[in-house]
């Protein structure tokens, strides 16, 4: 691939592009979620150094295993990079995980004691029919174990994907279901048959639960209510900074 590095572009032809494939938006954000960082930081006296910094590069000369010295310059100088560039990258990541850990590492602990139970995990089978008499009569056949619950997703389900696994839709925390499916599930049993549930594309489901997994506060886990945390605090920020850029609305309107 040719190096379109060293390619001059002008700087409202970059903004028109962003605008005209509607990316514009996001990199706005991105800017906005950056100055908060950054002013966030600077409050509590949050700040990331050098050898941080170099620690940081030097993970990601070991991650990429170049196969020759110049391999790191050259990955550089194909995304039209420095290693400055890279640099001010790595302080602007560290500097945003050391404001998320300071603000809010201490209420991970909280929030899953809270919500523990929508931290579950279903290994979920389900089967999607576009009749209510067919999904009926596929619940009576399950009922009365005339066919297994898998058999029939392999025969009937009207995605192929899931009639190849059996009706397989895969293991799914509780709180990303939907509200409607999350109650309707909240009281099922493993191995207890649910359904037929019309949906909202007026196709008609019904669910298996083939195990369900109860949740440990594992790093992983960790992480993900942190970020969780992060972001609905983030986005409130960048609401409130935007929102003091609002023209007020003109009175005579």
């Amino acid at each position: 691939m040719a190096n379109l590095a060293d390619l001059s572009l002008d700087a409202q032809e970059i903004i028109n592009f962003l605008r005209q494939n509607f990316r514009l938006p996001e990199i706005h954000q991105a800017i906005v979620e950056q100055r908060i960082i950054h002013q966030v930081a600077l409050e509590q006296g949050i700040t990331v150094t050098l050898q941080e910094i170099d620690v940081a590069v030097e993970t990601i000369r070991y991650e990429k295993t170049f196969d020759h010295p110049a391999g790191f310059t050259d990955w550089l100088t194909d995304r039209g990079a420095t290693l400055n560039d890279l640099k001010q990258m790595l302080r602007a990541n560290l500097l945003t995980e050391k404001v998320m850990n300071s603000l809010f590492v201490d209420q991970v602990d909280a929030v899953f004691s809270q919500h523990q139970h929508s931290f579950d995990r279903l290994v979920l089978y389900k089967i999607v029919v576009p009749y209510e008499h067919l999904a009926q009569e596929i619940f009576y056949q399950i009922e009365e174990e005339e066919i297994s619950f898998f058999e029939a997703a392999h025969v009937y389900d009207i995605d192929e994907n899931r009639r190849l696994h059996c009706g397989y839709e895969g293991t799914i925390l509780r709180r990303d279901l939907s509200p409607d499916l999350a109650e309707i599930l909240s009281t099922a049993r493993v191995g207890e048959l649910v359904g037929p549930i019309k949906a909202a594309n007026q196709f008609y489901e019904l669910f298996w639960i083939d195990d369900l997994v109860y949740p440990d506060l594992t790093p992983a886990l960790q992480s993900t209510i942190l970020h969780q945390l992060y972001g609905t605090w983030m986005e409130g920020k960048i609401n409130d900074y935007l929102a003091s850029f609002t023209p007020p609305s003109d009175p005579s309107e």
